[in-house]
């Protein structure tokens, strides 16, 4: 009942199961199987995190060339957002801090929304850390011009290597078109620990393949 649709598969004790199990039984030519569960709240309200930046005003200790702050694309996350619209280099960095505890690095992200989008991969925004003392950048992430259409919520690992005394998070366009073209916008940049301090949900399945 808490399943939508297992397309090719019935339900039935099968393949040593305990119990009944969601039996693939293997069809005739290229038919994809795979199930869906029903829409589940992974929301909650325990986890916070440890470092944020709204830019409800200039921030202070970021380095930051070609935006404004306001409303330009609209609401991203919420309230007024970095907006990257002018001439010349659109870069974004956030202050080096110390990621020693943290995990898990998120902001919001539009690639155009109701400005002027992205034509081509040239317009992509690349990801990148900086760990300081070291000449390098880190590549992260290349957020695609064709996939942020609407503004959507980044979220990126902050791996081992990443997590020292001091650490920076930048944004960097390749190239645009000039003032008003090829526009992008982040909001709500925060960081959140290794672990939330308590469990709030877990999943948990097994799965036997091959064995009819």
């Amino acid at each position: 009942g808490n399943w939508l649709f297992f397309p090719g598969a019935t339900v039935k004790h099968s393949c040593q199961s305990d119990g009944n199990s969601i039996y693939f039984h293997g069809n005739e030519g290229s038919e994809f199987n795979f199930a869906t569960t029903r829409d589940v709240d992974l929301s909650t309200e325990d986890i916070q995190e440890q470092w944020s930046e709204e830019f409800e005003s200039q921030p202070t200790g970021w380095d930051v060339l070609g935006a404004v702050i306001g409303t330009e694309c609209g609401t991203i996350e919420s309230g007024l957002s970095m907006v990257f619209l002018k001439d010349g280099e659109r870069k974004l960095c956030t202050p080096y801090m110390d990621t020693t505890g943290y995990g898990n690095l998120r902001f919001y992200f539009v690639m155009g929304g109701i400005c002027d989008p992205g034509n081509s991969h040239e317009n992509d925004i690349i990801l990148y850390a900086k760990i300081e003392g070291r000449k390098e950048h880190i590549a992260l992430d290349t957020l695609s011009y064709s996939s942020y259409k609407v503004p959507s919520l980044v979220s990126v690992v902050i791996n081992p290597e990443l997590q020292t005394p001091a650490t920076k998070f930048c944004l960097r366009q390749k190239n645009h078109q000039g003032h008003n073209r090829n526009v992008w916008a982040v909001d709500f940049f925060h960081v959140l620990p290794v672990l939330p301090s308590t469990m709030s949900h877990m999943i948990q399945f097994s799965i036997n393949l091959g064995c009819g």
